[in-house]
């Protein structure tokens, strides 16, 4: 069923393709629309012109292992399909500041990293979470008093809301992909496209300067299941996750150098197990927090694009974290090649430590278990049309088997993303 769901969306994708090719009036002007599927003869103009924002996107992952892991020479595939809608409200009923928001997720595939290589950084970062259709996001966002504070109910994932940063997602690897990874690894922080109930705060003490948002989030392990993409009672629920993040955003002004740094924590009420002792339950929660920067460092004389930096560092509670510390940090340059300024060139570095007292308890005679997994990721983000974007990439795992506690020859994947905004 899976392989066949995969078929029919690619089907999809590449009918429209030799439909549009066929019909557009001039393939000029259909590759240079912002959307691959245009304006549907004005019928799109027309609803976003009264509020409503249409989304979609078809996101594909192929990697291949030459070499390492548990069984090199593997190839897979996994894809997603998104379709969502933003209401501005005002345009739409004259409701001032608010907007309505809804997303629904498909995903299909199979993962290399599960099933041949047996990291835990996926290697395709849409691979996860059911593999299934589920409701990704169905929340009210407001603003008050001057856009200085912004409220957002419903049901969605704290992971869109904090620790985040446009510069993550450039990479195929998840280790990078929305935060530190630690986070979600080790409390019921969750990222997209897992919702959960809850909201959030936003309020700008500086106005587009310096802000503080805090939240309380359901934690419920089982939406998370193949069978619960729509699941959204209660059921299940073993806590609630209160994150908070103070944040800068630096160079706003005219030909400034923007950076965004941000400092947060969470706590997490649910109960949980002792990584020394699996028979010790710890009412108590679980708790930890990050630092989060990006920075442009260079702009090119032309003014568009450059050079940024980014680093993220996130600690967890030792006692009850199967991730107690992760680390990531890496570069981004967008325009490289002056002739395509909307081409990225990336590499990054991703770092995930395991709990002691598991590493203690799996240690022999024979063996003692690596401390971290790492990736190494460097791709090249090739903006083919305004709506199409090819990422071909390398990444290297360095010991694949620390969270299993197993000896796992370093891999090497080579991958292909490819992503259209419909």
């Amino acid at each position: 069923m899976t392989m066949r769901k995969a078929l029919i969306y690619t089907s999809i994708v590449l009918g429209w393709l030799n439909t549009m090719t066929a019909y557009a009036s001039e393939w000029e002007d259909w590759i240079s629309q912002p959307v691959m599927t245009g304006t549907w003869g004005g019928a799109r103009t027309y609803l976003l012109e009264r509020g409503f924002i249409f989304r979609g996107a078809y996101i594909s992952e192929t990697a291949w292992n030459p070499t390492g892991g548990n069984a090199p020479g593997s190839v897979r595939y996994a894809q997603a399909v998104r379709f969502g809608f933003d209401i501005d409200m005002n345009k739409a009923v004259g409701f001032a500041g608010n907007q309505f928001h809804f997303t629904l997720e498909d995903r299909v595939g199979r993962s290399l990293t599960a099933d041949k290589i047996g990291n835990r950084f996926a290697v395709q970062e849409i691979y996860g979470f059911g593999q299934n259709f589920r409701l990704a996001e169905m929340s009210f966002e407001q603003d008050l008093f001057s856009r200085r504070v912004n409220v957002k109910v419903g049901f969605y994932s704290p992971g869109n809301e904090f620790g985040v940063s446009p510069y993550y997602c450039y990479f195929q690897s998840v280790s990078f992909c929305g935060h530190v990874p630690n986070l979600a690894a080790s409390s019921g922080w969750t990222n997209y496209p897992s919702g959960r109930w809850g909201g959030r705060g936003k309020f700008w003490l500086i106005d587009q300067f310096f802000y503080l948002t805090t939240g309380v989030f359901q934690v419920n392990p089982t939406y998370n299941q193949k069978n619960n993409g729509f699941k959204m009672d209660w059921s299940g629920t073993t806590g609630a996750l209160v994150p908070v993040e103070l944040g800068i955003q630096t160079g706003r002004e005219k030909n400034g150098l923007p950076g965004n740094f941000k400092i947060g924590g969470y706590y997490d009420t649910s109960p949980a197990t002792d990584q020394s002792n699996p028979t010790i339950i710890h009412q108590g929660g679980r708790y930890g927090g990050y630092v989060s920067v990006d920075q442009l460092i260079y702009r090119p004389p032309s003014g568009i694009g450059g050079l940024t930096a980014f680093f993220q560092y996130g600690m967890s509670d030792q006692t009850t974290a199967p991730m107690p510390t992760a680390l990531q940090l890496g570069f981004v340059y967008e325009g490289l090649i002056p002739t395509r300024p909307k081409d990225v060139l990336v590499f990054g570095v991703t770092r995930g430590e395991t709990n002691k007292y598991k590493r203690q308890a799996a240690t022999t005679r024979f063996f003692t278990p690596p401390s971290a997994e790492a990736v190494f990721e460097i791709n090249y983000g090739l903006q083919a049309t305004p709506w199409c974007i090819v990422r071909p990439n390398i990444q290297f795992v360095r010991s694949p088997g620390a969270f299993s506690f197993k000896q796992v020859p370093d891999a090497w994947a080579v991958g292909l993303q490819l992503r259209l905004t419909l």
